[in-house]
């Protein structure tokens, strides 16, 4: 008798116990069922299984999560973020200038690239390095190191995006200059440093949690040895 009241309070505890679990619906198809230790809103989700095993899942990879109360018997479910907000962790950029005039040497090219840590949707911090190389007959290259700052306004596909730079710019350039003395025209590379800053806003087009491409006027300065001002179209990339 002892035996059969035994097995029967083990058996009612497991089901009791099991509709208290939380369920997490994942994009790849899997569902696991345990207690949720923590839960960030558009982070994460830290979840205990029957087994003892701690789960740990970023909200990019949620469908969404349903909370059963087995005193009323009934589930409630907890959209998960929106699948166009950038996750929270690593984040890279790849940004190219289709259109950049330079007032101090025409038409240029330039690209550049940054990787930091994405704090949430509204805020990226990173570093990053890239190439101005200038169309003229100067033959201008700068390269730019920088810190940078990014953020994103809305959560649907299509988005408001603005960041930031500030950084040194260390270049060479063909300089050709008047010798009097010789009466020749004399062309010389010579090297200098500065210092970069940069601004753009524009448009983010999200296609994933970790994909999305940016349109971005931006306006960028450079003070020192290559002093200028350009104005230009950045079409980024983001993963």
């Amino acid at each position: 008798m002892k035996k059969s009241l035994f097995v029967l309070l083990f058996i009612v505890g497991t089901v009791l116990s099991s509709l208290a679990y939380s369920t997490v619906y994942l994009k790849n198809g899997s569902i696991i069922k345990g207690d949720i230790l923590e839960y960030t809103p558009e982070q994460n989700i830290s979840l205990k299984t029957a087994d003892g095993s701690v789960w740990v899942f970023n909200a990019s990879e949620i469908i969404r999560i349903q909370n059963n109360n087995s005193t009323e018997n009934t589930s409630t479910a907890t959209t998960a973020p929106s699948r166009f907000t950038a996750p929270t962790g690593y984040r890279g950029f790849v940004d190219v200038m289709l259109l950049n005039l330079s007032w101090q040497n025409g038409f240029a090219f330039n690209i550049t690239t940054s990787h930091g840590y994405q704090f949430n949707h509204y805020a990226y911090l990173g570093a990053g390095i890239g190439i101005d190389l200038s169309y003229t007959a100067d033959k201008e290259c700068v390269i730019p190191i920088f810190a940078e700052f990014r953020g994103n306004v809305g959560k649907n596909q299509l988005q408001f995006t603005y960041g930031a730079r500030l950084g040194a710019a260390f270049g060479t350039g063909l300089i050709s200059y008047y010798d009097p003395i010789d009466d020749i025209y004399v062309s010389d590379y010579q090297s200098g440093a500065g210092l970069y800053t940069c601004a753009s806003v524009g448009l983010r087009i999200a296609y994933s949690p970790n994909f999305a491409v940016n349109l971005s006027p931006e306006i960028s300065l450079t003070l020192g040895s290559f002093s200028n001002f350009s104005t230009g179209f950045r079409l980024g990339f983001e993963f």
